[in-house]
C-alpha cells in the first residue's frame, strides 16, 4: 500500500489556512481568464461586459458547487446551516 503524507496546507496566516487545491483553483481561473480576453476582445467584447460575465460565472459556479455539496452529503442541509 502507497501512503502520501503531504500536507494539503500550503500557507497558514494565522488562523487562516490557505490550502494547494485552492491555490489551483486560483491560478487555473486566472490562467483561463488570460487566454480568454484577448480572444474575447478581438470578437468585440468590452472589458466591462468581459468583467460582468466573468463575475455572473463565478457567483452561478460558486451556488451550483454548493448545491452539489449538499445533494452529497448525508446530514440535513437545515442542520448544517445552523451549525455544527
Amino acid at each position: 500500500m502507497i501512503t502520501i503524507n503531504i500536507d494539503p496546507v500550503a500557507l497558514s496566516i494565522g488562523p487562516v489556512l490557505i490550502h494547494y487545491y485552492s491555490l489551483i483553483w486560483i491560478f487555473s481561473i486566472i490562467g483561463g481568464l488570460s487566454l480568454i480576453w484577448p480572444y474575447a476582445k478581438s470578437e468585440g467584447f468590452t472589458d466591462y461586459q468581459l468583467g460582468k460575465t466573468v463575475m455572473w460565472a463565478l457567483f452561478i459556479g460558486l451556488i451550483i458547487a454548493l448545491l452539489c455539496y449538499f445533494i452529497q452529503q448525508p446530514i440535513d442541509p437545515i442542520v448544517f446551516s445552523i451549525g455544527p
